[in-house]
């Protein structure tokens, strides 16, 4: 049985004498993986004589060795610059045995030295040798070459700028083509691992580098398609997934004065990263423990595979192997040459598989270098292969990273400079009153005791417009000055627009706290986007314990969406029964009704009062008579966090802790009001009072809302001067709202401050909006 993952690294590997294993040959020798190996930088940054300089970067390995390695082996990694200063990183890393007791495998993740410094840049040699556990003796492995670049850095802004220090990064155009295809053991990680997803069964992976614009999940919505010797294949299952691995990553940022000497600084974006997609592909005999009966088995159609992932109708890459009739994949030549991979104990097959990236590029790739590519990948391994050499000369070029120490260009497209946000165009609009976010915490733990990982973004929205079935919807996060990630949303096509959610499949984490910036795109089948919104949220966090009071513990800490500054974000909805124009907020009847969306704040035991509301309901200052004077109100969205602690007393007695919840919610309320020709019997008829409206949301004689609007005589809505900025869908408007002095049963906290920040997620542009803002009571504390 393949060994399991131990701390960060790979606990190796019991031999299963697996036949026709696609890696090189060990023997008796000692060599490196180089499909494992990982460089990144880290930049240095210094100020002194009040200027901000950089004295260079230190270099970060990841590094696997397979072969007889004793106890206490240890690698060290020698940078040597051409006639520049040369800098050893060594550390123990940590020995595996296979299952004869023999020492297999030397894995060490996360090689570094902050104090060797290094202030080269261009093509930098690297070695990586093995120092022996018993004799100390040192052997080189492998000698890699590094492309280092530096890029300049300003702050400020266009019309005030301030030189700052420089940052490093490698450019990594030659690794687009250094593709690993592995055959995955049930329960494995990825072939690096990281926090790869498992499976129960054998699946096929492929392992890749690319240049992303974000760090999103490419993957989502994707699926492949297969031929076999020129042959369409139909899949029993053709969804892809995918992930990538946190510690391989890198990003670097450049900034410059804009040619206008005005507005932001340009920002041009560096990444890059290793990504592993699950081909919806499974192996083994029929019968085999490992094999999925409902997935289609690369066993039974041995010849030459062309594997297509395509996103919608835009393809990502497509890959090129043969499978052997015994059903393993064959080795690529190149390993044949001295390519390096995992040894048959470690994986049945592991292997070099062919790249073609599609003309132009595609969602992957901010950037390509053709002539990077030629030299070689692997960190400057040299193509050998004809084959491999003929896909390196069709790399498309796009973008051609630039900076001190590599090959300059200009590093702009007709969507703005490469990596950062895409320029706006006339496009569809974001559903104003459609959006929900919340965060959700990730715990795990660590030395027995419950932490944070982080939190990821979840919601649902809507996009309005010219839509298509196949679209996707992209979310990028940022705080001031960096990029956070990203990913891309489900979406589907509803009534009105373009329906998304968002509780990403291999969420992207983040510890960020307090202001962020979501900024929203939608994305058409064929491949054009634009932004829709740019939602400003604040993210808290709050502690937790367990245990008793005698015996407290800590428990994970907890993160929350803090939508205080939703108080005054209602909606009126005028909804049609044959036709709801809100997803989230359907009519129960076959009769057109008029529905409020509006957001609170409630404690634990409030939230449950809000469906015994009724109301009043005046135009132009005249109260009506209503027959029917009940609001029914249902839940649409609610998120809540407790806050607890030991050091205060429980407020219900007894020996427990004191907690404190956090809940915010957003409710649909039915109002006892009809329009047009589906009337609801017993209900007020709109366009029968027009003039000035105010409804009262009342609970127990007491005022929880008013609403206010304008009513045509043709018995439209007029619009508020909020919605100059605001998109909602046919017969949906922003409504003026008003919360009572001291707040309700739906207002646990209320912030001031936190409503004058905006509506929606935006902020107020209207008079009367920021009027609205000011008139918010303060009630309780704005967190726990």
């Amino acid at each position: 049985m393949l060994g399991r993952l131990c701390g960060l690294v790979w606990v190796c590997c019991a031999l299963l004498g697996a036949a026709g294993g696609a890696s090189a040959q060990a023997g008796d020798g000692v060599y490196l993986d180089d499909g494992y190996t990982w460089f990144s930088l880290t930049s240095h940054r210094a100020v002194r004589g009040g200027q901000p300089v950089s004295d260079g970067w230190s270099l970060l390995s990841n590094l696997r060795a397979w072969g007889p390695i004793p106890n206490r082996s240890a690698f060290k990694v020698v940078v040597e610059p051409p006639g520049g200063k040369v800098g050893v990183y060594q550390f123990q890393g940590q020995v595996y045995p296979d299952a004869n007791g023999k020492n297999a495998c030397l894995v060490i993740v996360g090689l570094r030295n902050t104090d060797v410094v290094i202030p080269a840049v261009g093509l930098v040699p690297v070695k990586v040798y093995l120092i022996n556990g018993d004799t100390d003796e040192e052997t080189l492995l492998r000698t890699y070459t590094l492309d280092v670049r530096r890029v300049a850095r300003f702050s400020g802004s266009g019309s005030n700028p301030s030189p700052d220090a420089p940052v490093y990064y490698l450019a990594r155009g030659g690794e687009v083509l250094a593709s690993i295809i592995h055959r995955r053991w049930p329960r494995d990680p990825s072939y690096v691992w990281d926090n790869s997803q498992r499976y129960d069964h054998n699946v096929v992976e492929v392992l890749f580098t690319h240049a992303p614009e974000l760090f999103d999940n490419p993957a989502h919505m994707s699926h492949a398609v297969v031929t076999v010797d020129g042959q369409p294949l139909r899949l029993a299952h053709d969804e892809v997934v995918g992930g990538f691995t946190s510690d391989r990553q890198e990003r670097a940022e450049a900034t410059s004065v804009p040619a206008s000497k005005t507005g932001p600084l340009d920002r041009t974006a560096f990444a890059s990263r290793q990504y592993y997609v699950v081909l919806p592909l499974t192996w083994g005999k029929d019968g085999d423990r490992g094999r999925r009966a409902d997935w289609t088995a690369i066993d039974d159609h041995p010849g030459a595979w062309e594997v297509t992932w395509v996103q919608g109708t835009n393809v990502l890459r497509t890959w090129r192997f043969r499978v052997q009739p015994d059903g393993h994949i064959a080795q690529h030549p190149e390993e044949a040459a001295g390519l390096q991979l995992a040894p048959a104990n470690f994986c049945p097959d592991a292997t070099l598989c062919e790249t073609v990236i599609p003309g132009g590029g595609s969602i992957l790739d901010a950037r390509l270098s053709p002539d990077e590519a030629k030299r070689g990948a692997f960190y400057g391994r040299a193509w050998t292969t004809p084959d491999m050499q003929a896909s390196a000369a069709r790399v498309p070029d796009r973008n051609t990273a630039a900076g001190v120490g590599g090959p300059a260009a200009t590093v702009t497209t007709a969507a703005g400079p490469a990596g950062a946000a895409p320029t706006p165009t006339a496009a569809p609009r974001l559903d104003a009153a459609g959006l929900w976010l919340e965060v959700k915490t990730h715990e795990d733990t660590r030395d027995g005791k419950p932490y944070a990982k982080g939190w990821s973004l979840h919601g649902s929205a809507r996009v309005l417009g010219d839509v298509g079935p196949r679209d996707t919807f992209r979310v990028r996060l940022t705080v001031p000055g960096k990029e956070l990630g990203g990913f891309l949303a489900s979406a589907e096509r509803s009534q009105r627009g373009l329906a998304v959610t968002f509780p990403p499949i291999n969420p992207t984490l983040f510890t960020a706290t307090g202001p962020v910036e979501v900024e929203l795109y939608h994305r058409s089948a064929a491949g054009a986007e634009s932004q829709v919104a740019v939602q400003h949220i604040v993210v808290g966090k709050v502690t937790r314990v367990r245990g008793s009071r005698n015996t407290p513990q800590a428990d994970a800490e907890h993160y929350y969406l803090d939508h205080h500054a939703d108080a005054l974000s209602s909606a009126l909805l005028k909804i049609d029964g044959r036709d709801p124009a809100y997803d989230f907020a359907p009519n129960t009847s076959r009769d057109n009704a008029l529905n409020i969306v509006w957001h609170l704040s409630p404690t634990d035991a409030g939230w449950h009062l809000a469906n015994e509301g009724y109301c009043r309901i005046s135009v132009d200052g005249q109260r009506l008579t209503l027959t029917d004077d009940k609001v029914r109100t249902g839940v649409e969205a609610n998120a809540v966090v407790t806050h607890s602690s030991w050091a205060k007393p429980d407020p219900r007695g007894g020996a427990g802790s004191y907690f404190e919840e956090l809940r915010f919610c957003r409710l649909s309320s039915r109002l006892p009001v009809t329009w047009g020709a589906e009337k609801a019997p017993g209900y007020v008829v709109l366009e029968d009072h027009p003039g000035r409206w105010e409804v009262q949301y009342l609970h127990q004689q007491r005022p929880v809302r008013t609403w206010r609007f304008t009513v045509n005589a043709d018995g439209s809505i007029a619009p508020h001067p909020e919605q100059a900025t605001l998109a909602m869908a046919a017969d949906g408007m922003f409504v003026e709202t008003e919360i009572p002095a001291g707040g309700s049963f739906a207002d646990a906290r209320l912030v001031p401050a936190a409503a004058q920040r905006g509506r929606f997620g935006g902020p107020w542009v209207s008079a009367e909006g920021k009027s609205l803002a000011a008139r918010v009571p303060s009630k309780g504390q704005a967190a726990p």
